[in-house]
Parts: C-alpha cells; structure tokens; sequence
C-alpha cells in the first residue's frame, strides 16, 4: 500500500481492506467505508487503479459493462409496469436510487451510472414491490379458459379469494410481486403439465366475457400491458345471459346439434342442452 493510501486509512480510523488488489503489487489496502454511498472510491491507490483500467479500456483490453443492454433492460422492466420498488428488490438499490433513476428517465435522461449498470445487469427475480397487474389478470383469465376455478387457484397460490377475483375482473391495476410471482408459477406448472380444471361455469365464464385462452399468449407478451392475444379477433362487449340463449335458440332452429351448438358457442354441451329444455325449443329440421 502507498504511503499517501496508509495515511488516510489511519487518519480516517478505518481499518484498510484485504480484499482489494493493488494496481501494481496486489499489496492495496482500500479505505473505503463500510455503506458508503460513493460511485467509486476516492482514496489514493484506486484512483490509480481506475486510470490504469481506463488505460486497458481505451487499448481493447478491459470490456466494460454493456450499459446499452443495462438501459434496455431497465426500459423493457417499465413497460412491463414495474414500480420502483419492484425493480429495487430486483436489483438490490436503494429505493431512494430506484425512484431517482425512473424520475431520470421519464425526464428524458437515458443514463445508467456504473453501479447501477452492475446491479441491473446482475438483477434477480424481484421478492417485494408492486407492479403492473395485467400480466395477471391475463393468466387468471387463460386459467379460467381451461377451467379453473379462482377457488383452487386461491388454494395453490395461497393468495386470498378476493384479491385474485380484483384482479382478473380488472379492478386493481396494479399487484404486489409476490401475488404475481405466485400466480405466474402456478400457471406455468399447469400449462407445462397441459392440466385442465374442472370448474365449468369458469370456462363458460371466460368464454362468456371473451377472455383469451392460454395459446393466445407468448411469454414475452403476456406481461406486456401494451401487448394484445394472437390468433384473436377484437371482441365486442360481453356477451349478457339473453345473448347467450338467443344464438343457442337461433342454432338450434337451423338444426344444429348440442354438441355442435357448444362448440360453436365454446361452452359446455350439457349446458347447451340445459338451455334448451329450459326454453322449450323445438328444432326445425334441416
């Protein structure tokens, strides 16, 4: 360690760090304070370091964090919805820094400092925070599609009854992550067994309101806000109880059977069939 670097590691009463080697000797000792909010540190020794690694940089011979795919990352977690608290647990800053950089940006400043590029570049899944609901009230949605009732979701997540119902009817914009970390595991475990629910007054509900079915969504779009279902037409307004009895009078009229009339309306024969004794309709024949 130099000289001027022990002078100020005794002046300060910091006890120097072993962990740090030296630009020319291994021999360094940083001075740099345990929680310390620097960007770097700014004791003798790793200045020195630090021109020596801008020396390296400029020759081709030290590669830097990409802070282009730092940046692109930190867009893509707010068009997801992502709030600040979300991408904190994330990566591991400060809240206080979280908010700081999505105020930045929002202003229009695209810029990512040196430890807030590692930290995004190293982020994990988030634990904590809120974020933006639809990609889970999309798969509640696709859930109920194959047939599950929000009932046993509720028992698989361990996420009450209300909250999960909020959700997929569009009535909380946003979630906590751990609601939506839930959810998202218990539809992903569901879809890759290819289980189907047994619940059909859900799937009639989906279909009723013209919620998209699993195949709808890719991965990388289903938490997306701005992102819409493939292989779907834009729906109309949800189709009411009187609706839904009229095209299944209409169909049947022009001689369609039960089973025909469910799949064509995408519901479950038996209630077809219910709704027809129901009404008394007599089928004309074809």
């Amino acid at each position: 360690m130099s000289a001027a670097g022990a002078a100020t590691a005794l002046a300060a009463g910091v006890e120097p760090r072993e962990d740090v080697l030296g630009p020319e000797n291994g021999a360094q000792r940083c001075v740099r304070k345990p929680g310390s909010t620097w960007t770097a540190c700014r004791c003798p020794d790793c200045r020195v370091r630090r021109c020596r690694e801008h020396k390296l940089y400029r020759f081709g011979r030290l590669q830097l964090p990409d802070r282009e795919a730092a940046m692109a990352r930190f867009l893509w977690w707010l068009d997801m919805g992502w709030e600040p608290s979300a991408i904190a647990s994330a990566t591991g800053l400060s809240m206080y820094a979280a908010q700081a950089q999505v105020a930045r940006i929002r202003k229009g400043v695209r810029f990512l400092q040196g430890h807030t590029v590692a930290a995004v570049l190293g982020a994990q899944r988030p634990t904590t925070g809120r974020m933006d609901a639809a990609g889970t009230r999309r798969r509640l949605q696709a859930l109920a599609w194959n047939g599950w009732a929000l009932e046993t979701i509720s028992e698989r997540t361990g996420v009450p009854l209300m909250s999960l119902s909020g959700a997929r009817n569009g009535a909380r914009r946003l979630v906590s992550v751990a609601t939506r970390n839930a959810v998202a595991d218990v539809y992903e475990h569901l879809e890759n067994q290819h289980q189907r629910g047994g619940s059909r007054r859900a799937a009639f509900i989906a279909r009723k309101e013209g919620w998209a079915p699993p195949a709808a969504w890719d991965d990388d779009a289903i938490d997306n806000p701005a992102a819409h279902p493939e292989g779907l037409e834009p729906t109309g307004p949800p189709r009411t109880d009187s609706m839904v009895i009229e095209q299944v009078a209409e169909l049947h009229r022009a001689g369609y059977n039960d089973v025909e009339i469910a799949t064509r309306l995408g519901f479950n024969t038996r209630d077809a069939v219910a709704m027809i004794r129901r009404r008394h309709l007599k089928r004309t024949a074809a």
